[in-house]
């Protein structure tokens, strides 16, 4: 092969470097010079090397699971310190609206790059799956306990599985729609190898189908245009990972506040979208995403996880229940809520709705933590009913969660 190379090198006039050529060697009983031989260039010998880094890419000859997965989630890290004067963190950072469109610009790009050109073990994928919502969860100021599910409805987002598998089916109709080796070793591969096999195109193969595409053989009869075929992998594996999250989320008691009606990608949930970029607002609206997605500790939380170890008496008025009725409308140490609710009783009363919610306690509370559910009424979905809804209970939650924490005195 390296004469072959050096041969063709030689007639169409350019010199191959012998510098900064190296040699891998990924046969595992063949580690040595002297187990696999010598191979020369220009007359001089190759080093012969473990690792190697092309095009930015880094390749290793004894790759073990996860080391992929680990050297993506470190380039990741790097990138995002870079990121971290420009605001992007939680705590104090930027809006999350703003610095999850910084991951996905900045970050998402440079932690996927090279990877949808090698098979990935699915210890590989676990790692940057992890890394991507750990991230994604401290960007919304949600604790790492948060439900997956609800992490990637309040970021419009997927699980960074699917945005590899889109990379992976557009290199594919890339080389399908090429007349090069790589088209003509896809051919070769496809017909000699079996489902079991480590080829990249039989990997290809099974994320096909994984959702209901064409098939691979077809494909590379007749390769569809660029533009069809990355609309319609996008859609595919768009469509399948946001049911799935939807799914996964309605068997999700703790996020029954929380709208699970499909979601776009690429768009964050209303919390976020209506909360402007001042501090103060993102603080409020941090406290409001703890209480829809259920990782808001209330008595009554203490009591179900230490098995009833614990009391679920309200620890502020010694009255009942602490849970998230009690917390948000029934208190009687959280008065300060009652001049929200007038403001939001009102809003509604001009709407021709007060009677339906003023003695409707689940039905509040769900305008209170999510207005934009389907069990709330047409009228209230306007994008200004919704600006005000949600400028009202962000207020709301903050103010009782702020009251709360100095009684308990507990940190904000």
């Amino acid at each position: 092969m390296v004469n072959i190379q050096e041969t063709y090198a030689n007639r169409e006039r350019y010199t191959l470097s012998e510098a900064k050529s190296k040699v891998m060697v990924f046969n595992k009983m063949a580690r040595t010079k002297e187990d696999s031989g010598y191979i020369e260039l220009n007359n001089k010998e190759l080093e012969i090397v473990d690792s190697y880094t092309h095009i930015g890419i880094e390749r290793h000859s004894k790759v073990k699971a996860g080391d992929k997965g680990e050297a993506a989630v470190m380039i990741a890290r790097k990138t995002i310190y870079s990121l971290m004067g420009a605001g992007f963190h939680g705590y104090n950072g930027v809006n999350p609206k703003v610095s999850i469109k910084m991951w996905a610009m900045y970050v998402k790009p440079r932690m996927l790059y090279g990877l949808e050109s090698q098979i990935l073990k699915r210890k590989d994928i676990d790692a940057i799956n992890h890394y991507h919502k750990k991230v994604i969860k401290q960007l919304m100021h949600l604790p790492q306990r948060t439900a997956d599910a609800a992490v990637y409805i309040l970021a419009g987002d997927i699980p960074i599985e699917g945005d590899l598998h889109i990379k992976i089916l557009g290199q594919l109709g890339n080389i399908f729609r090429s007349n090069g080796v790589e088209r003509k070793l896809a051919e070769r591969q496809l017909a000699m190898k079996e489902g079991n096999s480590a080829s990249w195109f039989i990997y290809a193969k099974s994320i096909l189908e994984r959702y209901d595409l064409p098939s691979i053989y077809d494909l590379l009869e007749s390769p569809p245009a660029k533009t069809e075929w990355n609309a319609l992998i996008r859609k595919k594996v768009v469509t399948t990972w946001i049911d799935k999250v939807t799914t996964e989320a309605k068997s999700k008691s703790t996020l029954r506040h929380l709208c699970k009606a499909p979601y776009k990608k690429g768009t964050v949930h209303n919390l976020w979208r209506y909360a402007s970029d001042d501090t103060i607002a993102v603080k409020k609206a941090g406290v409001k995403a703890k209480l829809v997605t259920g990782s808001y500790t209330l008595q009554a939380d203490h009591a179900r996880f230490y098995q009833n170890d614990r009391s679920t008496t309200c620890t502020l008025c010694h009255n009942g229940v602490e849970d998230l009725y009690h917390f948000l409308l029934l208190c009687p140490a959280l008065k300060i809520r009652d001049q929200f609710l007038e403001k939001i009783l009102d809003f509604l009363a001009n709407k021709g709705l007060s009677d339906m919610f003023r003695d409707n306690r689940p039905l509040l509370t769900q305008i209170i933590l999510d207005p934009s559910s389907s069990v709330v009424p047409c009228i209230l979905q306007s994008e200004d009913a919704l600006n005000t809804l949600e400028s009202l209970s962000r207020g709301l939650c903050y103010a009782i969660h702020s009251v709360r924490s100095n009684l308990l005195q507990i940190p904000l």
